[in-house]
C-alpha cells in the first residue's frame, strides 16, 4: 500500500482473516490485523484545520436519481391490484428516491432487482397505531400476529431495512417486538443479532441498548423453554419457518446458530449499555462460546462435513442428511476453522446445486423431494428465505475464512441465479420481477403459488388466498449487493471496510451511492477502464464528498471515515482545555470579538469561573480567575456554568451558584470581561416551582433589541442533573419573569437519546429561528448532545434529523458524555465547543460543521 496526500491505496489482492495489513488515513498509520483489531503505530502528517473541516462538505452524488424511475414506473405497470400499506404505488418511486441507496451496475439483471426488491420492501411498511411495523406477507394470514406481523421473517427485515436513510421504520417495528404487543418467540428470531446489525449502520445505539434489558429477558425466555440440560437449544422445523424438512425437528443448525449470534450480539451492545462495567458482557460472551462449542461437538457430522441436525431424546444420532441450513452457522461466524470443506457441497449437482437456486435438501437423499400434499415443503425446493441466508453466510466465509471450496466468482455466480429465480411468466408469454415463497429449483415455477391456484375458493381463504405470496418479504437481497457484491462491511468502528465479492473481469462498472452509512454519505465505485464514471480506473470510497480510499483493482480496502455526526466533526487534537494540572475544566461560554476567542469556563478545582483567551479558538491560555466563591452568602459556595452577553453598555455575566445540594442563578456586570461586580447578594432566579425541584441552573441569556428585554433559558430539576429548560424574561437582568408554560423543552421519551433527561441547552437566534443545542440524557450517567429550532424558542421545537448530533466516542476522553454545548457561526462555518467526560474527568473539546446549513428539513 502507498500514500498519497491524505488518502491511503491499497495494492495488495490477497484477503485472509489472519493477515496484517497497513492502512492509512487522515494521518495516522495504522497497523491492522482482521483478528486483533487496530492500533495507531505512528503519524505520517498532521491534517490541518481547514482540511479537516472541508470533509464535511455536502456531497454532489455520482448516480442521477431519476435515471432509475423507470424500474418503478415498470414495476408499477406489471402490479395488480392488492394490499396498499404505507407507501403506495403512485409515491412508490419519490419514497424510494428519498431513503434507499442507488445502485447502478454493468449486469442490468443484478441491477433490476435491487430496484425491484426494495419497490417490493417498501409495500410492507405499515403504519399502525403503534408505530412502523413491517410485514412478510401482504394479506392477512392466519398464523401472523398483531398487525399482520410474524416473527420469522424479522431479522431479514432488519438487515435488509437497516440501509433506509429514515431511521424510523425499523426503530419503530423494534420497539413493537419488544414494547408494543410483538410476539418475538412465536417463531425463531434472532432479535438481539438483528438489532445490532441494523445498529452498526445506523450508528443508532440508543435504542439498542435501551432494548437491552428485553433482549436479555428473551434470551432467557428461550432458555427456559428451548434449551435443554445438555445445553442445546431444540426446535419444531414449522417454528423455524422450515416445516416438512427431512432432518425434521430438534436440535437444529437453525435455532443453536440464532442463539450464539443472540448471545454474541448482547454481549456487545452490554459493552455499548454499560461501558464501565463487564459483567452482562462477560456472561453472554461465555453463553456464546459454550453453545459454539456444543455446536462444534454435536452437530458436526465428521463423515458428512455437515452441520446436521440432531433429534432430541439421550444419544440420539444425527439426522444424516445434509440440509441448506447446515451453513447457517457462518451467518454468525459461529465456525472455527477447519469446517470450511462443507462449502464443497453448494457446488455439487449431487448436494445442492440447481439452475434457479440451491435446493434446501441435498439431491442424494433419498427422501428428496418426499410426497408430501402442502404447498410449503423443505424437502428440496429452493427458497429465497435459505438462499439469502445462505449468500449472507458465504459472504461471511469469504470475508473471515480461509479455505480453497469456493471463490468471489462463485459468489457472483449464485447471485446472479437468485436474482434469476425471482421472475414469472406471465400467460401472454412476458417474464417480470417476481417473489413467491418457494420455487423448483430446476424449472424456476413458484410452487406455493401454483398449488395454491387450483385450490377452491375457500381453502385459499383459510390460507391468505391465491396470492398471498406475491411481494413475499421473507429474505434478503439487497443487503446482499450492498455487503457483499459492493463489499460494504459493517463495523462497530469509524473505519470503511469494503471488499467486492466480483472477481476481477466479471463486472465493467458499478456504483453504490447515497449510502448513509454511520451518519455519513458514503458513495462506493469500480470501474475497470475509468471511462464510465470519469473518476480514474479501480475502485473508489467516497465518504461526505471527500475521496478517503482507492485501489487499482477489485480488492479488500480500509479508510478511515471523517468524524462527522450529524454534518459535525470533532477536532483531531481534542480535548483542548483540562486535564493535568487543570483538572475539570466544564460548562463554558464564548465570545468572538477583535480578533480573539474569549471563554469563560467552569473551573471546578477553583470552584470558580476562568477566563481563557485563544486567537484561533484552538490553543488557549492559561486561566485567570475572575469570579470566585463568596463566602459572604449562602448560596455561592461554588461558582459556574456561565453566560456572557457583551452589549454597548459592557459585560453582564449570569452564572450558577451552588451550595447546600442545591443551585441559583445569579447576576454580574463587567466593563472589560475580566473584572466583574456582582449585581446583588442575592439570586435573581430561584427554583420555586415543583419541576424546578431543587436546582436552577446553566442560565443562557440573549438581548431582544425590540422587545427591550433579556431572554433566558435555563434547567431546572436536580441538582444531578436538572430535567427540563424553562424560559424567563428581565428588563433589566435583576428581576426576571418565568413563563407560565414552563418547562418549554422537555426530554422526548421516544428519542432514546433523551428519554431521562434535557439541560444545559444554548439557544440563539439566527435568521429566523431559534436554535437550540442541549444535552440529552440517556439515564444519568451517559449523555450526549443534540439540536432543536423553533420559530419563538419556546413551542414547537423540531429535532434534528440526526440526532444527538455529538455522541461520545469510543475510549476516548468523551466516551462517556458529552455535555454543554456553545457554537458560534465565524461567517465560514459553525465552531462548537463542548465538555466531554471519561470518569469524573471533563475536559473542553470542539467540534465543526461546515457552511451555514445546519441540516434540518427545509
Amino acid at each position: 500500500m502507498y500514500v498519497i496526500g491524505n488518502k491511503w491505496f491499497a495494492t495488495s489482492t490477497s484477503k485472509h482473516a489472519d493477515l496484517t495489513f497497513v492502512a492509512v488515513g487522515l494521518g495516522n498509520t495504522i497497523l491492522l490485523n482482521m483478528k486483533t483489531g487496530i492500533k495507531s503505530i505512528g503519524i505520517v502528517a498532521a491534517l490541518p484545520l481547514i482540511m479537516f473541516a472541508s470533509g464535511a462538505a455536502k456531497p454532489q452524488g455520482t448516480l442521477v436519481a431519476d435515471s432509475f424511475r423507470h424500474y418503478t414506473e415498470q414495476f408499477n405497470r406489471n402490479d395488480v391490484d392488492g394490499v396498499t400499506n404505507y407507501v403506495a404505488n403512485s409515491s412508490a418511486w419519490a419514497w424510494l428516491r428519498e431513503n434507499i441507496p442507488l445502485f447502478e451496475c454493468s449486469d442490468k439483471a443484478l441491477e433490476e432487482m435491487y430496484y425491484f426488491r426494495w419497490w417490493t420492501f417498501r409495500k410492507h411498511i405499515s403504519e399502525t397505531p403503534k408505530g412502523f411495523v413491517v410485514t412478510e406477507f401482504l394479506p392477512p394470514v392466519p398464523w401472523a400476529g398483531e398487525s399482520n406481523t410474524i416473527s420469522c421473517a424479522a431479522a431479514h427485515h432488519f438487515y435488509e431495512g437497516r440501509w433506509l436513510r429514515d431511521r424510523k421504520y425499523l426503530a419503530d417495528y423494534a420497539r413493537f417486538w419488544f414494547r408494543k404487543g410483538g410476539d418475538p418467540r412465536r417463531y425463531s428470531f434472532a432479535a438481539a443479532d438483528a438489532l445490532r446489525a441494523w445498529s452498526l449502520v445506523t450508528q443508532d445505539q440508543y435504542l439498542t441498548a435501551d432494548l437491552l434489558p428485553e433482549l436479555v429477558a428473551n434470551y432467557e425466555a428461550w432458555e427456559k423453554t428451548h434449551q435443554d440440560p445438555n445445553g442445546l437449544f431444540w426446535q419444531i422445523d414449522d417454528r423455524d419457518g422450515m416445516e416438512f424438512s427431512i432432518g425434521g425437528s430438534g436440535y437444529r443448525p437453525t435455532i443453536n446458530s440464532y442463539q450464539f449470534g443472540d448471545a454474541m450480539a448482547i454481549s456487545e451492545i452490554a459493552g455499548w449499555a454499560f461501558p464501565r462495567r463487564n459483567d452482562l458482557l462477560v456472561e453472554y460472551r461465555a453463553k456464546a462460546e459454550k453453545l459454539r462449542s456444543l455446536v462444534e461437538t454435536k452437530l458436526w457430522d465428521e463423515t458428512a462435513s455437515f452441520y446436521e441436525t440432531m433429534p432430541r431424546g439421550g444419544g440420539r444420532s444425527l439426522a444424516g442428511v445434509r440440509e441448506l441450513v447446515g451453513y447457517v452457522p457462518w451467518y454468525f461466524d459461529l465456525p472455527n476453522p477447519g469446517r470450511e470443506a462443507a462449502w464443497k457441497q453448494l457446488l455439487d449437482p449431487q448436494g445442492f446445486l440447481a439452475p434457479y437456486g440451491p435446493t434446501t435438501a441435498e439431491r442424494r437423499s433419498p427422501r428428496f423431494l418426499f410426497t408430501n400434499p402442502h404447498e410449503c415443503l423443505w424437502n428440496g425446493p429452493s427458497w429465497p428465505f435459505a438462499t439469502s441466508q445462505t449468500l449472507t453466510a458465504m459472504a461471511n466465509l469469504l470475508n473471515h475464512y480461509r479455505q480453497p471450496y469456493v471463490t468471489k466468482r462463485d459468489y457472483l455466480e449464485l447471485l446472479r441465479t437468485y436474482a434469476r429465480s425471482q421472475h414469472l411468466k406471465l400467460p401472454d408469454g412476458r417474464v417480470i420481477p417476481f417473489i413467491d415463497e418457494d420455487l423448483n429449483a430446476d424449472s424456476g415455477e413458484w410452487l406455493a403459488r401454483d398449488q395454491l391456484s387450483r385450490m377452491a375458493a375457500a381453502q385459499q381463504l383459510q390460507k391468505g388466498g391465491a396470492e398471498r405470496g406475491r411481494d413475499y418479504n421473507h429474505s434478503t437481497f439487497n443487503d446482499l449487493i450492498i455487503t457483499g457484491l459492493v463489499g460494504l462491511r459493517p463495523r462497530a468502528d469509524d473505519w470503511l471496510e469494503v471488499n467486492p465479492l466480483v472477481p476481477d473481469g466479471a463486472l465493467e462498472y458499478f456504483c453504490l451511492d447515497n449510502v448513509r452509512y454511520r451518519d455519513r454519505d458514503v458513495t462506493i465505485l469500480y470501474d475497470r477502464t475509468g471511462a464510465h464514471y470519469g473518476k480514474g480506473r479501480g475502485l473508489h470510497v467516497y465518504a461526505n464528498g471527500s475521496e478517503i480510499g482507492a485501489a487499482a483493482g477489485l480488492t479488500w480496502l480500509m479508510a478511515k471515515l471523517p468524524s462527522s455526526e450529524g454534518g459535525w466533526i470533532k477536532y483531531d487534537g481534542n480535548p483542548l482545555i483540562g486535564g493535568g494540572k487543570l483538572g475539570t475544566v466544564f460548562d463554558i461560554a464564548v465570545l468572538h470579538e477583535a480578533g480573539k476567542y474569549r471563554m469563560w469556563g467552569s473551573w471546578r478545582p477553583k470552584g470558580s469561573l476562568a477566563l481563557f483567551e485563544s486567537k484561533d479558538g484552538i490553543h488557549w491560555s492559561d486561566p485567570t480567575v475572575v469570579l470566585s466563591p463568596n463566602p459572604a452568602t449562602d448560596w455561592e459556595a461554588n461558582i459556574n456554568r456561565p453566560s456572557v452577553l457583551h452589549r454597548a453598555d459592557g459585560y453582564h455575566l449570569w452564572y450558577t451558584g451552588q451550595a447546600r445540594g442545591k443551585s441559583w442563578i445569579g447576576y454580574a456586570t463587567s466593563p472589560n470581561g475580566l473584572v466583574w461586580t456582582r449585581r446583588s447578594d442575592k439570586p435573581v432566579l430561584s427554583p420555586e416551582l415543583p419541576w424546578e425541584k431543587t436546582s436552577l441552573m446553566c442560565p443562557n441569556v440573549l438581548w431582544d433589541e425590540r422587545a427591550k428585554l433579556f431572554q433566558m433559558w435555563y434547567s431546572g430539576g436536580d441538582q444531578y442533573e436538572p430535567d427540563a429548560i424553562g424560559y424567563a424574561t428581565s428588563p433589566d437582568g435583576l428581576t426576571w419573569t418565568k413563563h407560565p408554560d414552563n418547562p418549554v423543552l422537555k426530554p422526548d421519551p421516544r428519542n432514546v437519546y433523551e428519554q431521562y433527561k434535557v439541560a444545559g441547552a444554548q439557544v440563539l437566534h439566527w435568521k429566523d429561528w431559534y436554535y437550540a443545542v442541549y444535552i440529552g440524557y440517556r439515564d444519568m450517567d451517559h449523555a450526549q448532545i443534540s439540536m432543536a429550532r423553533s420559530r419563538d424558542g419556546l413551542t414547537n421545537w423540531e429535532r434534528h434529523p440526526r440526532n444527538p448530533v455529538i455522541r461520545p466516542g469510543q475510549d476516548d476522553f468523551d466516551q462517556d458524555a458529552c455535555y454543554k454545548p456553545y457554537m458560534i457561526f465565524d461567517g465560514k462555518q459553525w465552531v462548537l465547543w463542548y465538555n466531554g467526560r471519561h470518569g469524573s474527568l471533563e475536559q473542553i473539546a470542539l467540534a465543526l460543521h461546515a457552511g451555514e446549513d445546519l441540516g434540518f428539513t427545509h
